[in-house]
């Protein structure tokens, strides 16, 4: 299970905060944040830790939770209510939200998490997720100053709410998250014009909702999640390119030595079974963004790194903006995609370092070049 944490900070001796871990179980993560709380409602956040278990996976198609996608989320849970008592945390409250209150099969992930971790679940109604959205942004926004909106977009839902104070007058969710669309709706990469057209007449179906009328006008509106921070960043090419260069310089200049030196058989073992679902895969490309980003993520946690969950969201954002911004599409097949993993995994194996390198170098190139063509206009 691929797993990110920042740094923990230690708790300074003789303070009465409360140390409360909170664990939020989403369709496609997993989040736990460890913080100090004093009496007067101050938050100071100690650690973080994300997995991407994506246990909504299978929701769409069959009405459960997968078997695989349990265990891996459970797995991340476990060890994420072992590092939170490990930092002192008096307190371990989990919460889930879209997958699983969706899920025909929620009551034995529930029981699992109870069995393997004594963690209770409490699963949120969509409207709960919405007010609690509402409530964080208090944190980060002055929603005194009038009538504001608080949108998030998670892998399930779309959660909205609105108000002039803590509780707003407004608070529902939507099934419009990013994952649920994207395996309901685009089964293609680039999608066809023929499934953007459907997933455009869904999304302006769904908010066709009486109760979005009551949000009104406001003063202030903020989103929150990856994928609104995604969509906000302006489409500039040479930015991009840019960003994907520099992404490369940190992964040539130690990391993958790095990895090279400390994945254990366990972690080689984990990377095996991705590569080889990629080369099972064949002329089906639709899930290879999806297990390249599960390949890095597995090669990189070993490190313990917070800034590697960065440098993939920024790889993946400009990769697939550069994509879209000039309609071109990579004409790399998927065995030629699987073969660079397998060359990266080879090296890995024997602890050939070079190797290694070389063949991330080799991965990354293909990748630059056909991005240049994009930010130039070549499609």
């Amino acid at each position: 299970m691929a797993l990110a944490r920042r740094n923990a900070v230690a708790r300074k001796n003789g303070s009465s905060d409360t140390r409360i871990a909170a664990i939020d179980v989403g369709s496609n993560s997993v989040r736990q944040i460890v913080a100090d709380v004093s009496t007067e409602g101050a938050i100071s956040v100690v650690d973080e830790m994300k997995a991407a278990p994506r246990l909504g996976a299978e929701l769409g198609a069959t009405g459960v939770l997968g078997d695989s996608a349990i265990e891996r989320a459970v797995e991340a849970i476990s060890r994420m209510s072992t590092l939170a008592k490990q930092l002192g945390a008096q307190r371990i409250e989990a919460v889930a939200t879209s997958a699983v209150r969706d899920a025909s099969n929620a009551d034995r992930f529930i029981a699992r998490v109870r069995q393997e971790t004594g963690l209770k679940i409490r699963v949120l109604t969509g409207d709960d997720e919405a007010r609690l959205s509402f409530r964080s942004a208090l944190a980060h926004f002055d929603l005194a100053a009038g009538r504001s909106v608080i949108m998030d977009i998670g892998g399930g839902s779309l959660e909205i709410a609105a108000g002039i104070d803590e509780s707003p007058s407004v608070a529902l969710s939507l099934p419009l998250g990013a994952g649920r669309l994207t395996r309901g709706y685009l089964q293609h990469d680039p999608p066809t014009p023929d499934e953007r057209d459907s997933l455009a007449s869904y999304v302006e179906s769904t908010l066709d909702n009486h109760e979005l009328d009551e949000v009104g006008e406001w003063d202030l509106a903020a989103m929150t999640s990856k994928t609104f921070r995604t969509l906000a960043r302006p489409d500039d090419p040479t930015a991009a390119l840019a960003e994907i260069l520099q992404v490369r310089e940190v992964l040539e200049e130690g990391l993958i030595s790095r990895v090279a030196e400390v994945l254990t058989e366990e972690e080689l073992d984990r990377l095996e079974a991705v590569v080889t679902e990629m080369e099972a895969a064949g002329d089906d490309g639709r899930s290879f963004p999806e297990l390249d980003i599960q390949f890095h993520e597995l090669l990189y946690v070993s490190l313990g790194n917070p800034l590697v969950p960065q440098l993939l969201g920024a790889f993946w954002t400009v990769f697939r903006r550069v994509a879209a911004v000039r309609g071109w599409t990579d004409d790399v097949t998927p065995e030629v995609t699987a073969r660079r993993h397998r060359d990266i995994l080879t090296a890995l194996r024997v602890r050939d370092v070079e190797g290694a390198r070389r063949a991330m170098a080799d991965h990354f190139r293909g990748i630059e070049a056909r991005a240049a063509q994009g930010a130039h206009g070549v499609s």
